[in-house]
């Protein structure tokens, strides 16, 4: 029995190790995206600076765009306050959520269904999954995978109520269920449909409607999470309204922001990009499960499978669609898939042509990591090596701001070119007021001076120069980000004498025969070999006409070369 304690013990931590290393490597590395963790960024750090814990704000005025509850916000709130205004920070309570499903499913496999396979594997499924992983989910700070974990978390403990009703199980996911309502609203019953209609399905569960227990602690549930809305219509009027608008009507009943998509969306986002290996395992877990397990993992596979379809019919039926609304399915799909796993488990232990005991879980290790080689490598192909922005260029401003301080540690005022809506550009603007720069945004139509400093990374937002001044570029990156100081035309045109100078000496050093005879020269003339070369730089522009005589004489003075 120890020994099995030990095993059990040592197999928990390297399943810990394993879920956690893909979803927190490079974690803070890449820049805060604009649609929507960058506003989230914004609102925790508003509730954390402000103190105003029940109404969200943004740019200090309540934020009646996001309206959803606040709870993610809470914890992302007291994330900054642990770690600071930084991307790790703000991405933590979603990172968090995706391991405490792991650890969760865990314990809800072995500790339920004495399923130790089954425990291991849901997680590692999870932590292999695109759609939960990557963008928007679990590696951002946006609401959804606090979401799902709040979701599977209630549903799971309304079937351990239904199987072994005990009222615990109906508090807990009462309890969890307001918290889901907390997270993201409504969204966080869409669940419930399956949820109610696996009760059908036995006539066991049929008896739990005639006690009141039933009906009182998820209507307390309920109460707890809707009791937020009244709350804050009392500091903020016109908010309840505002949730309708936003959460209902105009994204349920209406397509939001041309966010549509036909019958197939959320199908075809699987296959192509989301599960687009795992996917071909569902199916056959699912018949797996269904013909050979023993009866109670076959309702917990069809109750888990019974949460999908619906789940799948609420969000296809909203006019609707984005990418992210899928995220709650994964959790339920790594159970499904655990158990198919688990199932293969007991089938090869149950093989009578293999005779070693030895043999069997050695068999079932090899197959089991020649499945998880091919998700594991599609993890990898993601955003979680953190590479840098490189594709929209309203998303560089996290990165060249970082940049340009670094190399002018002594730039006291930092102006930036952007107009229009772009909370990623704000978020950044936000960390680097409070960390006590002075930090400007202002529009391309905006009238510099001379010596005026700039920083800029979309072309659109260029500003035009006045027809007495030029441009220095003091830095650049991707020759699209730009940091300029407005010089004059006078001081332009030096520059440009000077870059052509510049440019001339490494070509003059990178053709070995000119070199040569220059340094021949030099040692006759008893000059340095780098006087020689500018000299003869400085005198083949002027043969070639390509600097006039009052650039001449401004380099021969400026490099002493007379």
């Amino acid at each position: 029995m120890k020994k099995e304690k030990v095993f059990v013990f040592l197999l928990f931590v390297a399943f810990i190790v394993l879920c956690c290393y893909p979803v927190f490597i490079n974690l803070g590395d890449l820049s805060a995206r604009k649609w929507d963790e960058s506003r989230n960024g914004i609102n925790a750090m508003e509730m954390l600076y402000n103190h105003t814990f029940f109404v969200t704000t943004f740019d200090n005025i309540p934020d009646m765009w996001n309206t959803k509850p606040p709870l993610f916000i809470w914890m992302t709130a007291l994330s900054m306050k642990l770690f600071g205004t930084t991307m790790f920070a703000l991405r933590l309570p979603s990172a968090l959520s995706c391991i405490a499903i792991a650890i969760y499913s865990f314990w809800f496999f072995k500790n339920r269904f004495q399923s130790v396979v089954a425990a291991f594997t849901s997680g590692l499924v999870l932590a292999t999954s695109i759609g939960f992983i990557d963008y928007h989910v679990a590696r951002n700070g946006d609401f959804d995978a606090m979401l799902s974990m709040w979701i599977f978390f209630y549903s799971t403990q309304f079937f351990l109520y239904f199987e072994f009703k005990k009222q615990k199980n109906l508090i807990w996911a009462s309890f969890f269920l307001a918290l889901a309502i907390l997270t993201k609203g409504v969204a966080g019953c869409l669940v419930l449909p399956g949820v109610f209609v696996f009760m059908f399905t036995k006539r066991e569960y049929l008896s739990l409607f005639k006690t009141k227990s039933f009906y009182i602690i998820p209507a307390l549930g309920v109460l707890l999470g809707v009791s937020y809305y009244f709350i804050r219509e009392q500091f903020n009027p016109g908010y309840i309204n505002a949730v309708l608008e936003n959460e209902i009507t105009g994204r349920y009943a209406e397509t939001n922001e041309g966010h549509t998509g036909g019958v197939f969306y959320y199908f075809d986002l699987l296959k192509g990009a989301h599960y687009k290996f795992w996917i071909y395992c569902l199916p056959l877990s699912l018949i797996f499960v269904f013909v050979r397990a023993e009866k109670q993992l076959k309702r917990l596979c069809f109750f888990l499978f019974i949460q999908i379809l619906f789940y799948w019919i609420v969000i296809t039926i909203s006019h609707t669609k984005l990418p992210w609304y899928d995220a709650p399915f994964f959790a339920f799909f790594a159970g499904i898939i655990a158990l198919g796993l688990n199932q293969l488990y007991v089938e090869i232990n149950n093989t009578s042509f293999i005779k070693s005991t030895i043999v069997k879980p050695f068999l079932f290790v090899f197959i089991c990591f020649s499945i998880f080689i091919v998700p594991t490598k599609n993890i990898f192909a993601t955003s979680i090596i953190g590479e840098k922005e490189t594709y929209y260029p309203e998303h560089f401003y996290g990165d060249f701001t970082a940049s340009v301080y670094s190399l002018f540690p002594a730039q006291k005022k930092l102006t930036i070119v952007s107009e229009d809506y772009n909370p990623h550009l704000l978020f950044y603007v936000h960390i680097l007021k409070h960390q006590g720069k002075e930090v400007n945004v202002v529009p391309p139509a905006n009238k510099f001076v001379e010596n005026d400093t700039f920083l800029v990374c979309e072309p659109i937002m260029y500003p035009k120069a006045d027809s007495t001044f030029a441009y220095d570029t003091l830095y650049q990156e991707d020759k699209i980000k730009f940091f300029i100081r407005i010089i004059s035309k006078a001081e332009f045109f030096q520059k440009k004498a000077e870059r052509l100078f510049q440019s001339k000496i490494l070509e003059i050093k990178g053709n070995s025969e000119w070199s040569s005879s220059i340094k021949k020269k030099a040692e006759e003339k008893n000059m340095s070999y780098e006087k020689q070369v500018m000299l003869d730089a400085l005198w083949t522009l002027k043969e070639a006409k390509m600097i006039s005589e009052e650039e001449n004489n401004f380099l021969i003075l400026k490099f002493k070369l007379f």
